[in-house]
């Protein structure tokens, strides 16, 4: 079977009726070519939202790559997100020792 990655999507599930935000889980489903799915869980955010937001803004990255060669689609996850996390981690940082660039 095919494992070239077709789709992927993003979806909420809620556990309890009325359940809160910030509870609810971001499921991922991937499909391949060859019709392979495989699911995955996304921890809740604060906002019920964030989690599907993250998803979909890289599936179109994932998509056409092998679903099989987890180091390549690890490293083009991590160089698009952990930069910008850490952007934002030492401009925070900055921020509080009070180094300001001019």
């Amino acid at each position: 079977m095919g494992t070239i990655i077709k789709s992927v999507e993003a979806f909420q599930v809620t556990w309890v009726e009325n359940e809160p935000p910030g509870r609810r889980t971001a499921i991922v489903r991937v499909t391949t070519e060859g019709g392979l799915v495989g699911y995955g869980e996304a921890y809740p955010m604060l906002d019920e939202e964030h989690s599907l937001a993250i998803v979909r803004d890289f599936a179109a990255s994932l998509t056409g790559q092998d679903a099989l060669d987890q180091a390549v689609i690890c490293d083009r996850l991590l160089h698009k997100y952990v930069s910008s996390v850490r952007a934002c981690s030492q401009a925070s940082s900055d921020a509080f020792a009070g180094r300001v660039v001019r």
